[in-house]
C-alpha cells in the first residue's frame, strides 16, 4: 500500500471516529442541566459512556475525561502511518510526568511524602520508566532526547534550587523535540500547526510576564525558539502596551487574533481570554487542512478537536459543580458557535 493509499485509509478511519466529538447541541444541555448528576447522564448518552460506567458510583470526572483521550491516543497510534503525530500530543504529558518526578524526588530528600498521584496516563512514556529514571539518575532509560535535558535539569537544580528554571529547560526541550519531530515528518500543515504552537506559548508568556512586570532584560529565557514570530521581536513587543501587539504583528497570523484581546491592559482578565483565543488560532490554523481525504494534518487536526473538547467538559462540569453563571461558562468555552 503506498502512502497515499495508506492515509486515505487512516484519515476514512478518523472521520468514522468523528461521532465520538461532543458537538454544540450537547453542550447546551449541559449547560442548561439542573444538577452535576443531570451532566453525568446526558454525558452516559456520549462517546463518554464506557468510561462512566467504569467509574460506577465515583464521581471522578477527571478521570473520565483522560479515559476517552487515552483510548482515543491508542486507537489512532494502531492505524495511523506515522504514529509520531500522536505522540505529538503526548509529549506535554511526558514533561508533566517528569516535573512531577523531579519534585518528588526533591520532598522526599526533604522529608515529604512523594506525589505520583499526580502522574498522568496519558503520555507515551511508561510512568514507571519515568521514576526509575528520575529517582536513580538513569536518565538513559528516557528516549527523544529527555536524557540530556533531564541532567541539564539536575545541574540547574544542584547551582540554583530554582524549579521555575527547571520547567523552563523542560518546556524548551519538548518544543525542540517537537520541533525534531515534525522536521522529520516534513508535512507543511504540520509544521505550520508546530511553529503557530510556538508562536502561541510565547505569546501567552509575554502576558504572564507583563502581569509580574518582569523586566524586558529577563524575558528571553521564557522564550522558545522555532515560531513564525522571532525573540527580537518578541522583546520589541514587550517594550510596547498590549494594544499595539496586533500592529507589531502584522505580518503573522496571529494578529488577527490578538485584535480581538478586549481590555488587554487588565492582564489578569486577558491571560484568561488570551488563552481561549490561543486556542482558537490554533483552530484556524489547523482546519485548512480540513475535509482532505489523504492529508496527515487531518490526524492532527481530529487529535486537536478532542483536546478542546476535554477542556471544555471540563470548563462546563466545574462550572456546573461550582453552580456557575451559564453566560459566563459559555465564554470561556473553545469553539462552540
Amino acid at each position: 500500500m503506498s502512502r497515499v493509499e495508506a492515509y486515505g485509509y487512516a484519515i476514512a478511519r478518523i472521520h468514522s471516529m468523528g461521532v465520538r466529538l461532543i458537538d454544540e447541541r450537547v453542550y447546551n444541555r449541559l449547560l442548561e442541566a439542573p444538577d452535576f448528576a443531570a451532566c453525568y447522564k446526558i454525558l452516559g448518552e456520549t462517546a463518554y459512556a464506557p468510561w462512566l460506567n467504569e467509574a460506577g458510583e465515583r464521581t471522578d470526572f477527571e478521570q473520565v475525561l483522560v479515559q476517552e483521550l487515552a483510548d482515543i491516543f491508542t486507537q489512532v497510534k494502531r492505524f495511523v502511518p506515522d504514529p509520531q503525530l500522536v505522540t505529538l500530543f503526548q509529549l506535554p504529558y511526558d514533561v508533566h510526568n517528569l516535573k512531577v518526578a523531579f519534585k518528588s524526588t526533591i520532598l522526599q530528600k526533604q522529608g515529604k511524602e512523594r506525589r505520583w498521584d499526580l502522574l498522568s496516563s496519558l503520555g507515551s512514556i511508561e510512568t514507571d520508566t519515568i521514576i526509575s529514571a528520575v529517582e536513580t539518575d538513569n536518565f538513559d532509560q528516557l528516549p527523544y532526547g529527555f536524557d540530556d535535558a533531564m541532567r541539564d535539569c539536575k545541574s540547574t537544580w544542584e547551582q540554583h534550587h530554582e524549579m521555575l528554571w527547571v520547567e523552563c529547560e523542560l518546556d524548551a526541550a519538548m518544543y525542540k523535540i517537537m520541533g525534531a519531530f515534525v522536521s522529520r515528518l516534513a508535512y507543511p500543515g504540520v509544521i505550520s500547526w508546530y511553529k503557530s504552537r510556538v508562536d502561541a506559548e510565547n505569546l501567552r508568556s509575554l502576558m504572564r510576564l507583563k502581569r509580574f512586570g518582569v523586566e524586558q532584560g529577563s524575558i528571553y529565557g521564557f522564550l522558545l525558539d522555532g515560531g513564525v514570530i522571532s525573540q527580537p521581536v518578541l522583546s520589541a513587543m514587550y517594550a510596547e502596551t498590549p494594544e499595539s501587539w496586533s500592529r507589531l504583528l502584522g505580518y503573522a497570523d496571529a494578529s488577527a487574533m490578538m485584535a480581538k484581546l478586549e481590555e488587554p491592559r487588565n492582564y489578569e482578565l486577558s491571560v484568561e481570554t488570551l488563552d481561549r483565543l490561543l486556542d482558537e488560532f490554533l483552530t484556524f490554523v489547523i482546519d485548512r487542512y480540513a475535509n482532505q481525504p489523504f492529508a496527515p494534518e487531518e490526524v492532527i487536526r481530529f487529535l486537536w478537536q478532542k483536546e478542546i473538547e476535554t477542556k471544555n467538559l471540563r470548563i462546563v462540569l466545574v462550572a456546573k459543580k461550582n453552580q456557575m453563571n451559564t453566560d459566563k461558562a459559555w465564554e470561556l468555552l473553545r469553539n462552540v458557535s
